[in-house]
């Protein structure tokens, strides 16, 4: 949006965003409320709606937008009694996260100031309370069609990008490892990322799979010839899943809750498998190990994902809502 010639300021209430972090330019500003020592003063976090306020109040934004559940119910609470339209983003699947009962207190009581809710998927927005009825919107994460680069080169592995926690469901891929390895001894596993299942992770991998930790720029790990497994339990919209697609690999992912029915059709630019199924997942690696006709075919129709979540198509979605909340 800086870019596009909006003035943009984010506010960083809880993170560890460096000093040293360059602006995308002159248009956008970052403002660190709390961080590093003073995030964890408990003292501190009490006074961080009224310091919030202050400075909404200092930037008099036209909108404003919160992401994430705690993030947008902490705006709500900020902006009682001023006249601008709040916009609440739901990133992942609200229902399936945990919030404790004041947080849910609060959005229950905050939820009728929202001007609009934007949610990733179908699903992030049919999982919303019944008593959250303002403006419903979906528009998908945005992805930069340029910024992801993979190999030209390499033999077939199986690949995986996020975090290493349960949601993720990489415990399901590695006991499908299991099973692909007796009929295909040779092939390689590897997961990108870190995260709380490592351990857990670590005593189920075969010798064939390699953890290969965080890289901040994972598709580099990663050559075209390589089949994309997203095994999620739920998601929001991966954005790893839509990365990989934008590069052509042949995908395979769960029908999970979430955006990934959004983004693939059976047979047609991806494989979709049943949940929570290590037998399922492992049999359509074979298969798309054993059928590389087909995994040209997929990884062909995948790449029409950028016509629906690259930054040059969601972007301007993100802009006319905005300009048109602004204007009401």
């Amino acid at each position: 949006m800086a870019k596009r010639g909006h003035e943009v300021h984010l506010i960083v209430c809880h993170a560890s965003l460096g000093e040293e972090s360059n602006p995308i330019n002159e248009n956008f500003r970052i403002h660190r409320l709390l961080v590093g020592e003073v995030a964890r003063n408990f003292a501190q976090a009490l006074l961080l709606p009224l310091r919030l306020r202050r400075l909404i109040r200092s930037i008099a934004p036209s909108v404003v937008i919160g992401f994430l559940d705690k993030a947008y119910i902490l705006v709500l609470a900020s902006c009682i009694g001023l006249d601008i339209p709040i916009v609440a983003s739901e990133r992942t699947l609200s229902s399936k996260l945990p919030i404790n009962v004041l947080w849910s207190f609060l959005r229950s009581a905050l939820m009728w100031r929202v001007s609009a809710v934007v949610g990733v998927c179908r699903a992030s927005v049919e999982a919303l309370p019944p008593f959250v009825t303002k403006n419903r919107v979906v528009i998908p994460g945005p992805v930069d069609s340029c910024s992801t680069h993979i190999s030209a080169l390499g033999p077939t592995r199986v690949v995986a990008v996020g975090r290493l926690s349960y949601e993720k469901g990489f415990d399901l891929l590695l006991r499908a490892s299991q099973i692909v390895e007796a009929k295909c001894p040779n092939l390689e596993f590897i997961l990108i990322g870190e995260g709380p299942e490592r351990r857990n992770l670590q005593n189920l991998k075969t010798d064939r799979t390699t953890l290969l930790g965080t890289r901040s720029r994972p598709f580099d790990e990663i050559s075209v010839d390589d089949i994309f497994v997203c095994p999620s339990r739920f998601e929001g919209y991966p954005r790893a899943l839509a990365e990989a697609m934008m590069q052509g690999l042949a995908v395979i992912a769960t029908k999970s809750l979430g955006g990934v029915a959004d983004m693939i059709q059976h047979e047609v630019n991806g494989l979709l498998v049943s949940p929570e199924d290590p037998r399922a997942l492992a049999e359509a690696i074979q298969r798309l190990i054993s059928d590389p006709t087909l995994r040209k075919r997929l990884g062909q129709n995948a790449k029409k994902i950028r016509e629906v979540c690259s930054t040059e198509v969601v972007v301007p979605r993100w802009e006319a809502l905005l300009q048109s909340l602004a204007t009401e």
